[in-house]
């Protein structure tokens, strides 16, 4: 999950790393990096993705303010996901699909992820 410090991420997008093709749990129990999943009435079924987050954005943008030497600074409303955490979202439009050195990234909104597990747990 290297990716030059050059690169960043803007307001509520994140930049996720595909995980590797399988995973074993911590039970021990093998799961595959993509999973598809059966919705009632719909032609095309959405794949499900695993991967890392590399980089986030600010937030959502609240509006500007003015700090005490008169510069104009964005407000933002933090994002919920943190750099590593490994997250689960759905392979279905808006998500980009970018290479950046030589890897496949995803970015997404953080509204698109539909679950995520801290890299940070205890």
């Amino acid at each position: 999950m290297s990716l030059p410090q050059s690169y960043y991420v803007v307001n509520d997008f994140v930049l996720v790393q595909p995980a590797a093709q399988m995973h074993t749990t911590p039970a021990g129990i093998i799961t595959p990096n993509k999973m598809q999943i059966s919705l009632p009435s719909v032609t095309a079924q959405p794949e499900i993705i695993r991967g890392y987050v590399v980089r986030r954005g600010d937030g959502y943008p609240l509006g500007e303010t003015t700090d005490v030497s008169g510069k104009s600074t964005g407000l933002y409303m933090p994002l919920r996901v943190e750099d590593g955490d490994e997250v689960y979202f759905m392979k279905i439009p808006p998500v980009i699909e970018i290479s950046l050195e030589g890897n496949t990234y995803f970015l997404i909104k953080q509204g698109m992820i539909l679950v995520g597990q801290s890299s940070n747990f205890e």
